[in-house]
């Protein structure tokens, strides 16, 4: 049994730390973002990262895209960003600010990805990598991870 949730974890990183470069290749090929698309991404971002620095799986995943259904439980949320990021290596956020300046930013087309520099109390040099995908007229997340 321990074994299996190894390997899944390991996995999910693989697809996390693959992703972004992958949904970065695709934007490219779109339109560029407005600013006020971006700002609301931003601000998606950070009442994320409020439930997550709170421990509320229903703030956390509220702006997550519904393709997303099959990861977004309570479960996953306290394993994987409780258990392991904020309980084992991270901590709480303590603050962040966009890198509009790391390659994997991608500020235009379908599937964006935003980059922030970010301190945890665990780990004060950090990054949280956010990609959305397009839900109608607005942006979801589709994935988080930190680094």
């Amino acid at each position: 049994m321990h074994s299996k949730r190894i390997a899944f974890v390991l996995a999910l990183a693989l697809m996390v730390l693959a992703a972004p470069k992958l949904l970065a290749e695709e934007a490219k090929k779109d339109d560029k973002l407005s600013d006020e698309a971006i700002k609301k991404m931003e601000a998606l971002v950070e009442k994320t990262m409020k439930g997550y620095n709170e421990e509320d799986s229903k703030a956390f995943w509220e702006g997550w895209a519904k393709s997303s259904a099959p990861v977004t439980t309570e479960d996953n949320f306290k394993k994987n960003y409780v258990g392991l990021y904020k309980n084992k290596f991270m901590g709480k956020l303590v603050s962040k600010s966009r890198d509009d300046k790391d390659e994997r930013v991608v500020l235009k087309g379908l599937s964006p990805v935003l980059i922030f520099k970010a301190e945890f109390e665990k780990k004060k040099e950090s990054k949280i990598n956010a990609a959305f995908t397009k839900e109608g007229d607005e942006y979801k997340l589709i994935q988080l991870n930190f680094d």
